[in-house]
């Protein structure tokens, strides 16, 4: 609280201003001997987030709500306690708390760890389809003619954790194996169909 003593008589301005918040401005027709209380209510300054991530594409969600896909400028946030929430496919989700000031600008940056490995897959005899989770993924070969078993077929980019590959070669009894892939690595199956 203030108290402003010895204002001139006729038309005055008054203005506040505060850090972080919108000037609150009022124009006032003062008399001789006159005693007025103004109670004012500062708006704060809403605030700017940049969000930046590598790789680029995240989808940015600011308190659970949708805002766009990196890189991104949000603005317009209010001061307080808010939650960032980054994903991307292929990538482990990134979340932080943010507590925002008045007016203020920041700028958040991610960087992702890749959640994704690969599989390598080889059977005895070539030829066999390969399923993944049910999902066709392509066929073991081999550069040999005679080879007994496939040269080695790569599945790319699988989330990490248990997974079923299944091999398929007409004329021989389909082929079922569980899988662990952890994240950066890979993880071998030997399939031996058998007719």
């Amino acid at each position: 609280p203030m108290t402003v003593e010895n204002v001139p008589k006729g038309n005055v301005s008054l203005e506040l201003r505060l850090d972080g918040y919108n000037s609150e401005k009022r124009d006032l027709r003062v008399v001789p001997g006159m005693t007025d209380t103004l109670a004012f209510k500062l708006r704060g300054l809403p605030s700017t987030i940049k969000v930046v991530s590598t790789p680029e594409n995240a989808r940015v969600l600011l308190d659970d709500d949708y805002k766009g896909k990196t890189p991104l400028e949000i603005k317009d946030v209010s001061s307080g306690l808010h939650t960032l929430r980054l994903e991307l496919p292929g990538y482990a989700t990134q979340a932080r708390s943010l507590t925002l000031s008045n007016g203020s600008s920041s700028t958040e940056e991610f960087v992702f760890e890749s959640i994704l490995g690969r599989i390598e897959v080889v059977t005895t005899p070539p030829g066999a389809k390969i399923m993944l989770d049910g999902k066709p993924v392509g066929t073991t070969l081999t550069k040999t003619i005679t080879a007994n078993k496939s040269d080695t077929f790569t599945i790319d980019k699988v989330e990490a954790g248990e997974h079923t590959v299944v091999a398929n070669l007409y004329g021989h009894r389909e082929a079922s194996r569980k899988v662990v892939v952890e994240a950066k690595k890979s993880a071998s199956v030997v399939v031996k169909l058998k007719r």
